[in-house]
């Protein structure tokens, strides 16, 4: 049986040792579909054991969905499946595995549930930039000015540049043994010292590169 959000995915029941393909499907397989935006979804397994023959599930417990696809039909909640079972079941084994939003979620909502499918925003505040100040004291020139920079700017130059260092025949580049080693001739300004230390540790803007 699988649960996400209170669903049943899957369901065999009385299954002769470990031939699962002898149970019973009382709840036809669901692909599970995580709505768009809602992040990662965990869909877990639990395995009961019991030893007193066939269990007559919809005598026990009430209609099971079967094929149907009617997410009411398969909304159900674990803690008042074991209750009304827990003479007969006991849960020996767990595990899970953790789904995000696909192309192929699409194709479920609409083909297989019969649905417009769902899509989830967040609506960010807007990102606070301090009013620019007529001179700068102990703050590194190239990072006051970034901040006043779109983001969009930013990260396409990011991006360029991962794109310029990177061959497919030869891998990424190492990131340097030591990385706080920057030049240290007169002519460089601290500004871009501290750049190159920050783009060697992958920090501020570097950060999204991949290596």
């Amino acid at each position: 049986m699988i649960s996400i959000e209170k669903l049943f995915f899957y369901f065999r029941g009385n299954i002769p040792g470990n031939q699962i393909d002898k149970g019973e499907t009382l709840c036809s397989y669901l692909p599970p579909f995580p709505a768009q935006g809602t992040g990662w979804q965990r869909c877990v397994f639990i395995l009961y054991k019991h030893e007193n023959g066939r269990i007559n599930f919809a005598d026990s417990y009430g209609s099971l969905p079967g094929n149907s696809v009617s997410l009411k039909q398969r909304t159900f909640r674990t803690f008042d499946f074991f209750d009304k079972l827990c003479s007969n079941l006991r849960p020996i084994g767990l595990a899970f595995y953790q789904v995000a939003w696909d192309s192929s979620v699409t194709n479920t909502f609409h083909n297989i549930l019969g649905m417009k499918e769902p899509r989830y925003e967040f609506d960010f505040e807007p990102r606070y930039v301090p009013p620019q100040q007529f001179s700068v004291e102990r703050a590194p020139f190239n990072e006051y000015l970034e901040q006043y920079r779109d983001r969009k700017d930013v990260n396409e130059e990011v991006i360029k540049h991962y794109l310029d260092m990177t061959c497919p025949f030869n891998g990424y580049p190492n990131i340097p043994k030591y990385p706080l080693a920057v030049p240290n001739e007169k002519w460089i300004p601290d500004w871009y010292k501290y750049e190159l230390v920050k783009y060697h540790k992958r920090q501020g803007k570097w950060k999204m590169m991949p290596f």
